[in-house]
């Protein structure tokens, strides 16, 4: 992966780079490619908080692995474990830096969940969960 160093933002490989990666073209592909998640956004916020340097990580943003975390709390509010999640899929929409303040919404029926962060100036993630069913 290469960033850009400004915007850290991937840029597409081009040039010498190009000559040194292996063409893995021909490998089977083990993940679909998914559209963006869309739809509308939740408008009950769960909770809000404040992005802390412990969570940052070398690109200087918030570490990907801490917004399935905010996920899961949000879900922990309706009741949801992780145990409960039969797939989940998050879009990573905006990075955010140390300071900034993350609201997280969700809308939650008995089949899924949608739940999504914002800072007040940008969508940072969408998640959209189905839950296992479960026996009445």
């Amino acid at each position: 992966l290469v960033l850009d160093a400004e915007t850290l933002r991937p840029l597409r490989l081009s040039g010498k780079i190009l000559e040194i990666i292996p063409d893995n073209s021909d490998l089977p592909i083990s993940f679909e490619k998914l559209a963006k998640l869309t739809g509308e956004q939740p408008e009950d916020i769960c909770f809000s908080c404040g992005v802390r340097s412990g969570g940052i990580d070398m690109n200087r943003h918030l570490n990907n692995a801490t917004y399935p975390e905010l996920v899961q709390d949000a879900l922990y509010g309706f009741g949801k474990t992780p145990a409960d999640i039969n797939t989940i899929e998050l879009n990573y929409l905006h990075a955010c830096q140390v300071g900034e303040e993350i609201s997280v919404s969700a809308k939650v029926t008995k089949e899924s969940a949608v739940i999504c962060g914002n800072t007040p100036e940008h969508a940072v993630f969408r998640a959209e969960c189905l839950f296992k069913a479960t026996q009445d």
